[in-house]
């Protein structure tokens, strides 16, 4: 910063005159010490505000700082707990594939189960429709005795081990047996 310049056409000397337009001579006027005159004043002001400012950025500095510590700890809390859960996973995968195989087996057994239940509902429709022919009246309910039900009954489960049977073309051969007469 140096000295300013400038051509004053009419000198005004007066009250209200500014300090800029002190005449120093031949018209140049000296704004250098105006600058000074300024920054004296506003230097304990700003030295004020940066001293504050200085003093916000590090309280801000100081939290930031405190709660990116705190998110990495949590993150490697996080990656240790999930270290943690795939070695237990790998340690119990025999465990595991025992527990898969025996839910294989039981849904095995569930269906074989569905289809035995199947084959007796059947044997037991088609000792139910014998009976109705035995009796000649196509079109009543049968008078079952308990020991008709019993037999109807113990037809079914030999019929049981069956899978998916065919009644129109065959039949158990207990239910063959039990349709051809007198009971």
């Amino acid at each position: 910063i140096g000295y300013f310049i400038r051509f004053v056409d009419t000198v005004e000397r007066g009250e209200d005159s500014t300090p800029a337009a002190i005449k120093v001579g031949y018209g140049i006027t000296d704004t250098w010490d105006d600058l000074v005159r300024a920054i004296k004043e506003t230097a304990p002001t700003t030295v004020g505000g940066i001293n504050q400012r200085v003093t916000e950025l590090s309280f801000t500095f100081d939290r930031e700082t405190s709660m990116i510590y705190a998110m990495i700890e949590d993150k490697q809390d996080d990656q240790a707990l999930q270290r943690a859960r795939v070695n237990r996973l790998f340690r119990d995968r025999r465990y595991h594939a025992h527990t898969a195989s025996l839910m294989e087996g039981e849904a095995r057994a569930s269906r074989t189960a569905w289809a035995q239940s199947m084959d007796a509902s059947y044997a037991a429709r088609s000792r139910v429709i014998a009976l109705r022919g035995d009796q000649g009246v196509v079109g009543s309910r049968p008078q079952a005795t308990g020991t008709d039900c019993a037999e109807v009954m113990s037809d079914s489960a030999d019929c049981s081990s069956r899978t998916h049977l065919d009644l129109s073309g065959r039949q158990c051969p207990s239910t063959a047996r039990g349709t051809g007469g007198g009971r």
